[in-house]
């Protein structure tokens, strides 16, 4: 049985887990009490028992839950299930680190340090500030709405300009604070509280509707990546590392997550495949998928490959990182250690900060490579069958969500389209031009028919 925080049980007779029965067939009821230790359980099933959202299912997996390996969807054993859960809850407390702090919710630890995490503490705070430290048992829908109306009014700056919060900020603040006394009238010592106060933290429809709405992404074309590619320098490993990173975006359409925690084993140069291993791998909703180089040119592949070649030339193994860190220099007097991975994505961002600067582009987001990609679907694919290949390869499961979230096109690509239907020259009825054809002489029609190599077809009984 697998040891996953070094309190794992050591033996079957592993202790129940508080979680309900798997798979529900028609003989077959929920039960109160453990897993089936020889039970499969899919993703749903094992968020329905555990009552976990899919990301938490995903922090499991990276933190030691096992899946099986194959085709199709990800399937868990029930034994792995319950060793998870009885190492999750039996987890030693000197293991606890001084900015973890335990859900009420899904049983788990979280750090402070999580940027969501923060987000939501540092809301949680500015309320009770707001509220001067009161009681939140005693807030009442007046102290409510005359915090909403804080949030919601305009304030001047530094330079004297009224400025306020967000619509998107105000939604997901109130949103915050309305999830803990929702969370909090179940409590004890608060029951007394009135049920229907979390409702008062609503947004209103204004800002709601504004934070919706979608802001004008900068989506650059393939020629601006390429150009972009072009005049990238380099003369250093670091200048040509960071040529590598966007090219790998650009090729294989990989998030900047994914893309930092590859390892050179999952780079197939010989298949042109990309294996993301979600255990090893940064991938969304850790989900494991196999993607093949897109066809955006031979020039990006060979940025590609003669990087991996580079990587191999010195001495890089197997597992080591394909975009490793810049080794720190007060590191290397240490004496040699293994290459570092990247923690964060932010070194992904601040390279194209810059190569987008000395490019003369618009700063665009990693992400919105993907969108590029999404956008060359049409000139790449001839059939619906290499139309929906490609949006596979994105890792969508339906060609809806890659129309949807990836399809949009820049303002700048819409008007050159209407500019060119505004232009097209009207099309000829092609009735009006079969009757002039029919009514030409015979030797016009032949001389028609010769230019367009057309034969006359024989009559059929």
């Amino acid at each position: 049985m697998t040891d996953y925080f070094s309190a794992g049980p050591s033996n079957d007779e592993s202790p129940v887990s508080d979680i309900e029965a798997g798979p529900v067939g028609r003989h077959h009821k929920k039960r109160k009490g453990r897993a089936q230790a020889n039970r499969f359980y899919s993703d749903g099933d094992v968020m329905a028992c555990f009552g976990v959202s899919r990301n938490t299912l995903g922090s499991w997996c990276k933190a030691g839950l096992r899946s099986l390996k194959g085709e199709g969807p990800r399937l868990f054993l029930g034994r792995d299930l319950i060793a998870f859960d009885h190492a999750r809850r039996n987890r030693p407390a000197h293991c606890r680190e001084w900015h973890e702090v335990h859900c009420v919710c899904c049983k788990g630890w979280h750090s402070l340090l999580e940027v969501t995490m923060n987000a939501v503490m540092f809301h949680l705070l500015q309320l009770r500030t707001h509220l001067k430290e009161t009681d939140f048992a005693r807030v009442t829908p007046d102290e409510i709405a005359a915090y909403k109306h804080w949030l919601t009014e305009e304030r001047g700056d530094a330079d004297g300009h009224a400025k306020g919060y967000s619509a998107s900020t105000i939604v997901h603040t109130l949103g915050d604070a309305k999830a803990f006394f929702e969370w909090l009238v179940r409590q004890r010592g608060y029951k007394s509280m009135d049920r229907d106060l979390p409702e008062y933290f609503t947004p209103s429809k204004r800002h709601s509707a504004l934070a919706r709405v979608a802001r004008e992404k900068v989506i650059p074309t393939p020629e601006q990546l390429r150009l972009l590619l072009e005049m990238m320098p380099v003369g250093t490993w670091s200048e040509r590392r960071n040529r590598a990173v966007i090219a790998l975006l650009f090729l294989t359409g990989a998030r900047d997550g994914a893309a930092i925690s590859l390892r050179m084993k999952h780079i197939d140069v010989e298949v042109r495949r990309v294996f993301q291993d979600a255990t090893e791998v940064n991938t969304k909703f850790s989900k494991t998928m196999t993607t093949e180089w897109f066809p955006v040119g031979e020039h990006i592949e060979r940025i590609v490959i003669d990087w991996l070649e580079e990587r191999r030339a010195d001495g890089a193994s197997a597992d080591a990182p394909v975009l490793p860190r810049a080794p720190n220099p007060f590191e290397a007097l240490q004496g040699p250690r293994p290459e570092a991975f990247w923690k964060t994505a932010t070194s992904v961002r601040a390279i194209l900060k810059t190569a987008t600067a000395a490019a003369g582009i618009a700063y665009f987001h990693p992400h919105a490579i993907r969108d590029t990609l999404a956008t060359m679907f049409g000139r790449m694919a001839n059939t619906l069958e290499e139309m929906g290949a490609l949006s596979q390869n994105l890792g969508h499961e339906h060609f809806a969500t890659t129309r949807q979230n990836y399809g949009r096109r820049d303002p700048s690509a819409m008007r050159g389209l209407f500019d060119g239907m505004r232009n097209r020259k009207p099309q000829p009825d092609i009735d009006k031009v079969a009757e002039k054809f029919r009514q030409a002489p015979a030797h016009l029609q032949n001389a028609i028919r010769s230019i367009l190599n057309v034969q006359d077809k024989p009559e059929t009984m």
